[in-house]
């Protein structure tokens, strides 16, 4: 009885987090330790290989992406206690994906995946902000520019642009200066990129 009792706590309790974490942990530094052919000078992704130039040593780039990871476990937590969106324990949905990316070796690397869920979290943070508000353009503007980001980072992500303007009607926030505004926010890291590029070539 004991021991369904603390098997139930772990599983429903407060408790489900915190050994989500020590477990992906443990995966971690198993991985690290038996794979050490696994290394964290892959490629960042074009745009990322010209901002960062240099090589990460293996060490600092598995802790980047572990610290990443536990920030995206967070933002999701952040996300549900925001809106609601699932009507089951907060940290369930974090438990479940840090053990996911503990047992994928390949993930624990430092690459572009790691970097882009945040932004992706962000905008849809901004996105759920807009709910019915017909003023929502300055959220969608962070919307989509957190989204613009993210297709810097990773371009199939391009994809998102379609179904986030569908998110916009549906969450019945979608007037044409808030359609201006989410366009603005989409291209105002291209901009950015533009510029950069621009003085560079100039330089």
């Amino acid at each position: 009885m004991k021991g369904n009792s603390l098997k139930n706590q772990v599983t429903t309790g407060r408790f489900t987090l915190p050994v989500a974490i020590l477990l992906s942990t443990a995966c971690w530094a198993v991985a690290g330790i038996l794979l050490p052919e696994l290394s964290a000078t892959r490629s960042l992704g074009e745009i990322a290989d010209r901002l960062v130039p240099f090589v990460l040593p293996d060490w600092l780039g598995w802790a980047i992406s572990f610290l990443l990871y536990i920030f995206t476990a967070y933002l999701l937590i952040a996300l549900n206690n925001a809106f609601g969106l699932i009507r089951i324990r907060a940290s369930v949905q974090s438990a479940i994906f840090l053990l996911l990316i503990g047992i994928c070796p390949g993930l624990h690397l430092f690459y572009t995946g790691s970097i882009v869920p945040v932004p992706l979290l962000l905008s849809l943070y901004f996105l759920f902000r807009s709910y019915q508000d017909h003023k929502a353009s300055g959220n969608l503007f962070y919307s989509f520019c957190f989204l613009g980001i993210s297709t810097l980072l990773l371009p199939a992500l391009m994809w998102c642009v379609p179904l986030w303007l569908l998110g916009t009607y549906n969450l019945q926030c979608l007037t044409l200066k808030s359609f201006f505004a989410s366009l603005t926010g989409w291209f105002f890291p291209y901009w950015l990129l533009l510029g950069h590029a621009f003085f560079f070539m100039v330089k």
